[in-house]
C-alpha cells in the first residue's frame, strides 16, 4: 500500500472527492490537507479519525503566510507516518515552501495538472479585467514554471493536453490519469426523464468565464431566439467577469421567458437539471475533460463541444457533436440544426449514456493511477 499526502486549495470540491476515491481504490493511505468549508483540514485519505481543523486569520498578508506554514505542518505530520510521496492536486498558488522542502527530503514529488491550468492562466492574465486578478494569474504561471522543475511526474486527465506540454516539459515527466469517475458515478447521474419529454432547452453548466465561452454562447442567444423563440436557455454556474455579467443580465432583460440563470447548484442535484436538457453546450477554448460532458452523457443528455484538450479523445463523437468555430453564429446554426433532427438527437442520448459506462469506469482510473504510484 503506498502511502502519500494530497495536497490540494480545496479539498470538498466534487473533483478532488472523485479523486480521492480513486486513490483509495488503488490502494493509497497517508493524509489529505486543504482548504475545506471556511477553515483548513488534515485528514486520513482512507477515513476521517484524524481531523485537525486550523482557522486561517483575518487579511491577506496573514493569510498567505498561514498558508505556508500550514502546509510545512501537514508535511511534517506526513514525516511522522513515514509518508514519501507528495501529491499536489490542481494548484494555481502552489505551497512552494512545502514543495521546496519535500525536494530536499527527497520525497517523489507528483503533480496532477489535471486539464489546461498553463493555458487558463495565459488567458486569464491577458484577459482579466481586474488588475489583482492579472496578477494573481502571473504568480499561478511562474508557480508552474517551478513545479515543472521540482516535479518528479506531471500528470495530466488526457494525452491530448499532456501533448501541448511536450514541448518546455520533458516527455519522461508526463504522464495521464483520470479523476473521474468515483465508485458512485453511475448511480447517482443517470437518466431521470425520458428523452422524448424532454422540452427544448439548451444547457450551460459551470462558470461563466472566456475560457468557457461564456462570451460567445451569450452573444449567440438572440442569434437562436430570433430563428425560433420556442427554445429555452438554462445557465447554471456562477459568474465574476464584469463584461459576461453585464451581457447575461441584459439577455435575460430581452428575454426573460426563455433564458434563465439559477447560479450555483449543489452538486448532488445537478442530475435533475440535466435530465431536463435537450443538449449541454459548452463552447470552450481551452478545456482538460471536463466533468460535466462525463456527467451530461451519463444522463443520456448529448453535448455540443468544441474540439479541444481532451474531449474528443476520450468521449469520442457518440453523444458529441463539435463545433467547428466557437463563432455565435456557428454556436447558433448548430444548435438550431440538432434541435431540428428529433431522431437524431434521440439515437445520440441512448447511444451517449451506453457508451460511457462501457468505457469510463472507476477501475480503468484505479489502473492509471496504481500504475503511477508504483513506477
Amino acid at each position: 500500500m503506498k502511502k502519500l499526502i494530497v495536497m490540494a486549495p480545496k479539498v470538498n470540491s466534487p473533483g478532488f472527492l472523485s479523486l480521492v476515491n480513486i486513490l483509495q481504490g488503488a490502494g493509497a493511505s497517508g493524509l489529505i490537507a486543504g482548504f475545506e468549508g471556511d477553515a483548513f483540514t488534515i485528514r486520513n485519505l482512507r477515513d476521517r479519525s484524524l481531523r485537525i481543523i486550523l482557522r486561517a486569520p483575518r487579511g491577506i498578508a496573514a493569510k498567505i503566510l498561514f498558508r505556508q506554514i500550514y502546509y510545512l505542518f501537514a508535511l511534517a505530520l506526513a514525516l511522522k507516518e513515514n509518508v514519501r510521496i507528495l501529491l499536489l492536486s490542481q494548484f494555481i498558488d502552489y505551497p512552494l515552501t512545502a514543495v521546496f522542502l519535500a525536494k530536499l527530503l527527497r520525497m517523489r514529488i507528483i503533480d496532477f495538472i489535471g486539464g489546461s491550468r498553463y493555458v487558463v492562466l495565459k488567458i486569464g492574465s491577458v484577459t482579466s479585467s481586474k488588475f489583482s486578478d492579472k496578477i494573481y494569474n502571473l504568480i499561478g504561471l511562474a508557480c508552474f514554471t517551478a513545479m515543472v522543475r521540482l516535479a518528479e511526474f506531471l500528470v495530466f486527465i488526457s494525452r491530448s493536453t499532456a501533448k501541448d506540454y511536450a514541448h518546455y516539459v520533458k516527455r519522461e515527466k508526463l504522464r495521464v490519469a483520470w479523476n473521474f469517475p468515483p465508485k458512485d458515478f453511475y448511480e447517482k447521474f443517470r437518466k431521470l426523464k425520458d428523452y422524448r419529454e424532454r422540452g427544448n432547452i439548451v444547457g450551460f453548466v459551470g462558470k461563466l468565464t472566456v475560457a468557457k465561452g461564456a462570451l460567445s454562447l451569450l452573444k449567440a442567444i438572440p442569434i437562436i431566439l430570433s430563428r425560433d423563440p420556442r427554445i429555452k436557455f438554462l445557465i447554471i454556474g456562477g459568474v465574476d467577469d464584469p463584461r459576461i455579467k453585464v451581457l447575461l443580465k441584459r439577455i435575460i432583460a430581452e428575454y426573460p421567458e426563455n433564458v434563465r440563470h439559477i447560479g450555483y447548484v449543489p452538486h448532488r442535484k445537478i442530475p435533475l437539471y440535466y435530465s431536463e436538457m435537450r443538449v449541454l453546450i459548452l463552447p470552450s477554448v481551452t478545456e482538460g475533460v471536463p466533468h460535466v460532458v462525463l456527467e451530461s452523457l451519463a444522463c443520456s443528455t448529448p453535448v455540443i463541444a468544441t474540439p479541444v484538450g481532451g474531449i474528443p479523445e476520450v468521449f469520442g463523437r457518440r453523444g458529441v457533436f463539435y463545433l467547428s468555430t466557437r463563432a455565435p453564429d456557428e454556436i447558433a446554426r448548430l444548435i438550431l440544426s440538432l434541435l431540428g433532427e428529433e431522431e437524431l438527437l434521440h439515437r445520440a442520448s441512448r447511444d451517449a449514456s451506453s457508451t460511457v459506462r462501457e468505457t469510463i469506469t472507476f477501475n480503468k482510473a484505479i489502473s492509471m493511477w496504481r500504475n503511477i504510484l508504483e513506477s
